[in-house]
């Protein structure tokens, strides 16, 4: 639980916020990415990556898992891979 609330606070997160907090206005004045996404919104999906790529043995399959997270949140957040 401790780890929990330090994380939640921690210096490192607020730091993700305020890097992300310009490129997400920008691409939100482009229209292309939800008016509604908040910073907070960013961090979440970054955390929940996070879960992912660490419960995944197979690296290859933890990328696949990742863009397919991110995907299911916001299909603008998600990538695709160079054939």
């Amino acid at each position: 639980m401790e780890a929990r609330a330090q994380l939640r606070d921690s210096p490192h997160t607020r730091r993700l916020l305020a890097l992300l907090r310009d490129p997400l206005a920008s691409a939100q004045s482009a229209g292309l990415i939800d008016p509604e996404l908040r910073v907070e919104d960013l961090a979440l999906a970054q955390r929940m990556a996070y879960g992912v790529i660490v419960t995944d043995s197979d690296p290859a399959a933890a990328r696949r898992s990742v863009q397919r997270a991110l995907a299911l949140i916001d299909p603008a957040l998600s990538w695709s891979d160079p054939t």
